[in-house]
């Protein structure tokens, strides 16, 4: 099985529910989906158990308002080159991106395209994309939860 080309030879970069352009991390959440850092399309997506075959397609893409954008941005709903991604034990999905940015975006009752962030570590405000200090991250990467739920991550800056 391949996801993100339609066979095991082909290499083909694009902003569709089928393809990435750099997958740079997965996860897996506890009902099986499987979550992809797509990073040169400044997104995640998922894909549900029945879309995990060759040539499968994401149904859930944060970090972008549709399948067909790659816009880097500094916000709530906008993601800029993940590097990592985890799933908590209740299901949220947590992001670190280029922007020194740690992002937790809540399942709730689910998961919808373009969700917004409700976390946000490493710096002040979801709209700041500072080099890192005591007080923030600079090129954080590796997320992991331990036994007991804390967020652990790596921040090499």
């Amino acid at each position: 099985m391949v996801i993100g080309q339609s066979t095991f030879t082909t290499n083909v970069g694009g902003t569709t529910t089928t393809t990435f352009f750099v997958p740079s991390a997965l996860a897996f959440d506890s009902s099986g989906n499987l979550w992809v850092a797509d990073q040169n399309n400044n997104r995640v997506v998922m894909f549900p158990p029945s879309s995990q075959v060759t040539g499968g397609a994401a149904t859930i893409v944060i970090g972008q308002s549709t399948f067909t954008t790659s816009t880097a941005g500094t916000s709530a709903t906008a993601i800029s080159h993940p590097q990592g991604i985890a799933i908590d034990s209740s299901g949220n999905l947590w992001v670190i991106d280029f922007n020194n940015r740690v992002l937790m975006f809540p399942k709730g009752s689910g998961f919808t395209n373009g969700e917004a962030a409700t976390t946000v570590i490493g710096q002040s405000t979801f709209t700041t994309s500072t080099s890192g200090t005591s007080a923030t991250a600079l090129n954080p990467s590796s997320p992991a939860f331990d036994s007991a739920g804390n967020l652990w991550i790596a921040d090499f800056g």
